[in-house]
């Protein structure tokens, strides 16, 4: 048997790639309609820092194969102006009567459910936030969610002249 070539699937699924073909093809079969498999990534850098990769869909790579979920993560832009926090997230396929927000200081769990589809990811913010503040809309598939961001007060204290 002829010795298969590499491709880039190959080296960045670490062989999955043709798991997730045999799936598909054993589900069209069986008269099966087959699952999406979505991935993708984003990647972000601000100036003198690390880059930050977010992935999104339903797909994790592994070291040596691939796992599918039923839940996508959407795909999610976070970012800063001098007083909020925007954090937005497509998420095609659901109202926004499915869409379920909870937030903390320093973190907005978003998911979103409904009979075919299901969304899920936790946020990390980047600063501390009033979650009181939230306000979220819902458009053609985009969630916005705008958080006021908590202002440091600065604490006095007295010195002694001696």
């Amino acid at each position: 048997m002829a010795k298969r070539r590499r491709n880039f699937f190959d080296d960045f699924f670490g062989g999955g790639f043709e798991e997730l073909m045999d799936q598909m093809l054993r589900d069209l079969q069986e008269g099966r309609q087959p699952k999406p498999f979505i991935y993708g990534f984003s990647m972000t850098q601000h100036p003198g820092e690390a880059p930050e990769v977010r992935e999104f869909g339903n797909i994790q790579p592994l070291g040596r194969g691939i796992k599918t979920e039923e839940e996508r993560k959407p795909l999610i832009d976070v970012m800063e102006t001098k007083d909020e926090v925007h954090v937005i997230a497509e998420m095609p396929g659901v109202d926004r009567t499915d869409v379920q927000l909870e937030t903390t200081e320093s973190r907005l769990d978003i998911t979103a459910q409904n009979e075919s589809r299901k969304y899920s990811e936790s946020v990390e913010l980047p600063v501390k936030v009033d979650p009181h503040s939230a306000k979220a809309t819902y458009r053609n598939g985009v969630l916005e969610v705008k958080l006021k961001r908590v202002q440091p007060e600065e604490e006095k204290s007295h010195i002694s002249v001696e």
